[in-house]
This record gives C-alpha cells, structure tokens and sequence, in this order.
C-alpha cells in the first residue's frame, strides 16, 4: 500500500517539482528592510540553503531541530512528519511528503531542492562515516562602486573571501574575510588587511554533544524576547514564518559585524532533556562619552554598520569590550517542548543613554541580563508557543502565540504580546513592531486560505499601541496595520499576485508643539512571474504608494520593473532588469528584491526620481568553478528641491560592478 502512495504522489509532483529553483521569501526581506531602513547585513539564510543543496536533510533521520532549518515548515508539520516516520516507518521517495498531513504542494515543492531520502540500504554501519561527502567552497568576491562621493581612508573597492568546508553533515569550518568600501586595506588602522576576520568550527551528534560550536557562532533562544541572533523576520502573512525557529546554537559564516558570539557553545543531550552553554569574549564598536579629561568613560550606543571609513567610525572600532554567558535546559517529550534561558552581558564600559524622556527605562550600567521561559505544545491541529521573559531592571515581557489549522485549505495564526517599558534586551529580536521588543502592547492576526487550487489568500492585521514614549513619539502612540494579499496561478509557467498594504502609526508631527500626528501609508503591488519557455522566464511589478500625515498633503510614489531570465541548458545564463520610480519623498520610498551574485542579495530604496538597470551573468567554467558579474547602473534627478550633486548634470548617476568567483569541490 505504501508503494502505491508513493507512485501516485511522483506523478503528481513529478510535472512541477522538477527543475524548481531554490525560492526565498522576497516580500519579507522587503518588509524587514522597510521597517529597519536598511538591508540586513546576514547572508545566513542563502549559506543554510547553498549548504542543504550540496548536502541534503534526509527526512529518515532529521530531528526537529534539523527539520526547523528549512525555514518553510512549521512545527506542527515537522511533528506530523515525525509521527508519521514512527507510524508507517522509513520514507521510500521524498514525494511521499505529500502523504504526510499537512505537508501541501506549495510548501514541499519549496524543500524539495533541499531534503533526500536515505533507505537502510545506503546507510553506513553504526559509528562510521562516508569519506566521500566531503565538500570544499572558496568565494571570491569584488565590488566597485564607479562614483566615491565622499573621502575615506580607503579605497571604493569592496572585497570578500569566503571558504568553507563540510564533511558530511557532522563537520562544518569556516573563514571569512571582508572589506568594506572606503576602508583601508593593508595600511593605516587596518595594517592586518581585511577590517573583518570571522573563523568558526561547527560539530554535529558527536558522541552526546548535539553540537559543538568554537570560533563564532550565533545563539538563539525562544521566541527572541532575550536572545536571537540569525536572520529572523517580523510579521508576515505567511504562516510558517510567525514563528522563530532554529537550533540554539547555530554556525556563523555571514559577513555582518555585529550580532554573533566568539567563543565556544556546546549542547548536551540527556535523554529528554538537553543543556546548551556557551561563553563568549568579544571587542565592539561603540559611541563613547568622554569626561573633562577626554579619557572615556561611558558609552552611549553600540554601532553595528561594520563601517570603519572615517575617522570618527575608526576611533569607535573595538572600544568597548563585551564578554557575554548564558544557559538553555531544553525538555522535549513528544508533542511537548519547553526550555528555561539565561543570559548575561558584561561591559568594560557603562552604558548611559541619553537624559531624554523617553530613555527613562533604557538599559543602563556595565552589565545586564535576562531570562525566560518558552513552551510549545502540538494538539491535533493546534499548535500552542510562547516565551514570559524578566529582564535585570525587573521589566516583564510576555508573547503568547497559536497557529491552527482549520482543515487543508485554512490556517489561522494568532498572536498576542504585552512588553512592558522597563523591559530591554540587548539581543532580543521578537515579532514586534519596535525593531526592539520593548514598550509595546499588541495584538496580531493571520490567515492563509487555499480557496481553490490555483487561488490563495493569505493577510494579516496588526493592532498596537506604545505606552510609553519612543524615539519617534513624545507620547503614548498606537496603530494598526494590514495587509492582504491574492495569489493566482492559471497553470503551472504562471503566477501572479496583487498585494495591499495600509498601516496607519502616530508619530512626532515636528514644529513647536511636536504633538502626535497620524501616519498614513497605503500601497498596491502587482506582480507576475511567467516561465516563457524552459529557459526564459519573465519577472513584472508595478507598486503605487500613498502618504499622508494627519490632514496634510498627500505624497505618492510609483515604482515598475521587468526582469528577463534567461538560463539555457548549457554553461551561461543571463538575467537583466530595467526599472523606473518616482516618488515625492522619502516616506513614499519603495523596496524591491534584486537578483544578485551566489550567497548575496540587494534591497536598495528607490526614491526620487529615475531608473535602474541591471545585467547579471554566470558562466559555468568547469564542474568546479563558476563566475559571475553584476553590473548596476542608477540615475537619479533626487527629490524635489535638493540640489543636484553635479552642478553642470540634473543627474544623479551612479553605477556598480560586483565579480565573483567560487571554487567548489
């Protein structure tokens, strides 16, 4: 009876999961941008799934915390998977996914490039490993820009050198080296070369260590009220992502500067439970004070761009010393989980923010620390987390989170936070509205509904309200915020979806008074991507975007692009975009996800008024080594009433060339 299931789920999926290219969830680093104002400096999602490509999960033995890292699958699924392996036993073809309740199409065909099947017959003996899956990947990597506007101690030349290594699934090391433009380079504060040195070990089921992790790593704990360090999004209206799933301890191999450990890490299992510590010593950059006598005395605020360009961001780089320790008791019994998490941050310099209002229940002094606990709890088709979080000042934050299934084609997520002011983290990264989770009160809601089987609408709304003052308001604010968006696919080489978003937010109206005024944004986005044929595809969007704050006048932006993809059978492919904006400030700046070389991304904000065009173009040299180059080019009139930046030209034009090439054996 098996076989017959697994023969009737490969001819389903056969026509579709073939030759599917890997996907990454383009609206939500959209969103995250938009909401942080800048792209996320973490590659770590592409370097997970380059990773799973090469090396394969295979669902016959995967944990859950393995399963989590496709990113895609929620936890009920990764239950249902693990009851349905205890059940019927091994999978025989990964198609048979399709069998396991609440594994849909859409969602399979996304990890489909990324999990196996291993039978019983290919598995080693118990205690040895297969030699041959060993696996080495050296990147090399150079951008320049064409226009430097401003002087730097270095030149505009950016430079990355990345090489990892697996062997198997158990073993992962790494090295990272990175310039940025405008740094110096083997001269003046950077006589060692590169401003940036990242090195990991990363070890898997060795003995009774889960994992063992030296050099750099990142810790991730609950639902980020204390502690999350990988890439993690905000509030989406795709289900598996309302959730903040990983490892405890995860590899470090991104090029960001800022927020990961260096030191060691290990987890211990003991039956039921496991225990994960970790240690970690690090140099940062900071803002500091200075008393009467110049010698510094305090900070005032981290810096996490990475940038060591001018003189006062060298004069920042590595003053402050942090030296940071936690602890994770995690129990897991079936469809129940739960975990208690400590965590401490030492400085060798106070902290002293700013006396202002709204930093009365900011972090202060040289140390600070939090703790936790979170729970998760599967029921039929219920799944029930949350994280009750303390922090040092005695600030209390609280998120309570359910994901329901209502039957194959509906399922709810609810969500419900209350943060107190007094509540501050240093690493905490929740689904909030605040970048930071603190001095927030909320209540979030999402559905995805499948209304036929080329018809999905998926949408969510977000209530909220500030009680205390923010950076932003010199009041109490609130808001709300929605977005819904139709998805449709008439056959297979096409699909489509129009999007909206309104979020309404009180912020400081300015002048004198500075009272609250309301923020309105509204846009519209209409995207279509068409397969031409098996090696042209067509990518459109057009986005409208409206302004308004209280009952002044309106702003609007306008953003269209058109990519054409090309990848024949052979060694090139070649894609290219050409895309117009126009908006009239920078409130009405639009985002949009560009195809970028191997492991890399780019959100650029476009405002103002012109074009962007984009070629990019690999080649397959041998079975080894690829090569790619990127070429941008960008011109601007800038907003109305600035000046241009060349007095004889009302353009502002702008270009970048990237090259890459990567070495894999």
């Amino acid at each position: 009876m098996k076989e017959v299931i697994t023969l009737v789920v490969y001819l389903l999926l056969s026509a579709t999961a073939m030759g599917q290219e890997p996907e990454l969830p383009e609206a939500d680093f959209e969103n995250l941008t938009a909401s942080a104002e800048e792209a996320p400096d973490d590659e770590d999602m592409l370097l997970r799934l380059g990773q799973f490509k090469k090396h394969p999960i295979d669902l016959n033995s995967a944990d859950a915390d393995e399963l989590k890292e496709l990113g895609w699958v929620t936890e009920r699924m990764i239950h249902s998977l693990l009851a349905y392996r205890d059940l019927l036993g091994p999978l025989i073809h990964v198609n048979e996914l399709l069998a396991v309740p609440g594994w849909e199409p859409g969602i399979i065909r996304k990890v489909l490039p990324y999990v196996q099947v291993v039978t019983e017959e290919a598995l080693l003996p118990a205690g040895q490993d297969d030699f041959t899956k060993r696996n080495h990947e050296l990147l090399i990597r150079h951008s320049r820009s064409a226009e430097q506007q401003e002087k730097y101690a270095g030149s505009p030349d950016k430079i990355l050198i990345r090489y990892r290594f697996h062997f198997s699934d158990k073993w992962q090391a790494g090295l990272t080296a990175e310039k940025d433009a405008g740094e110096a380079f083997f001269k003046g504060a950077q006589r060692w070369g590169f401003d940036f040195y990242s090195v990991h070990l990363f070890i898997k089921k060795w003995k009774r260590f889960r994992n063992i992790a030296l050099g750099d790593f990142t810790v991730n704990m609950g639902q980020g009220l204390i502690h999350w360090q990988r890439l993690a999004f905000g509030k989406s209206t795709d289900i598996a992502q309302m959730k903040r799933q990983s490892a405890v301890l995860a590899p470090y191999g991104s090029s960001g500067e800022y927020n990961f450990h260096r030191g060691i890490g290990t987890t211990v299992g003991l039956g039921a439970f496991t225990i994960t510590g970790f240690a970690s010593f690090r140099k940062l950059s900071a803002t500091l004070q200075a008393d009467s006598t110049a010698a510094a005395n305090a900070f005032s605020a981290f810096r996490t761009s990475g940038y060591h360009r001018t003189g006062n961001e060298i004069a920042a780089r590595n003053k402050l010393k942090q030296l940071a320790g936690g602890v994770v008791i995690q129990y897991r019994k079936k469809n129940f989980a739960a975990a208690l998490n400590q965590v401490t941050h030492f400085f060798s310099l106070p902290l002293q923010k700013e006396e202002r209002p709204s930093n009365l229940y900011a972090m202060r002094g040289s140390n600070w620390y939090n703790a936790s606990v979170d729970y998760s709890w599967v029921f039929r088709q219920v799944h029930i987390f949350g994280e009750a979080a303390v922090s040092k000042s005695g600030g209390t934050a609280f998120l309570q989170s359910m994901l329901i299934s209502m039957d194959s084609r509906a399922d709810i997520s609810l969500q419900w936070r209350r943060l107190s002011p007094g509540y501050q983290s240093v690493a905490g990264r929740a689904i909030t509205e605040n970048s930071q989770p603190t001095n927030e009160r909320g209540c979030l809601m999402a559905v995805n509904l499948r209304l036929f089987p080329r018809l999905k609408w998926d949408g969510y709304v977000d209530f909220y309200s500030f009680p205390w003052l923010g950076y932003y308001t010199d009041a109490p604010a609130r808001g709300r915020d929605y977005q819904f968006t139709l998805r449709y696919s008439p056959r297979k080489q096409v699909e489509m979806y129009l999007r909206y978003r309104n979020e309404e937010k009180e912020r400081n109206e300015g002048g004198i008074t500075n009272k609250l005024a309301v923020n309105k944004r509204n846009s519209w986005r209409f995207h279509i991507d068409y397969m031409i044929s098996g090696t042209l595809r067509l990518r459109q969007r057009i986005e409208w975007v409206k302004f308004q704050k209280d009952d002044q006048p309106a702003a609007q932006g306008f953003l269209y692009y058109a990519d054409i993809g090309w990848k024949p059978k052979g060694r090139a492919s070649l894609s290219v975009r050409w895309q117009v904006f126009d908006t009239d400030d920078y409130d009405t700046r639009l985002y949009a996800f560009e195809q970028d070389v191997s492991y890399s991304y780019s959100l650029p904000a476009s405002y103002g008024k012109g074009y962007r065009y984009i070629v990019l173009a690999k080649y397959v040299i041998s079975r080894h080594l690829s090569a790619w180059v990127r070429w941008s080019n960008t011109g601007n009139t800038g907003l109305a009433g600035e000046e241009p930046v060349y007095a004889n030209d009302s353009v502002v034009k702008s270009s970048d060339i990237r090259l890459q090439l990567m070495l894999d054996f």
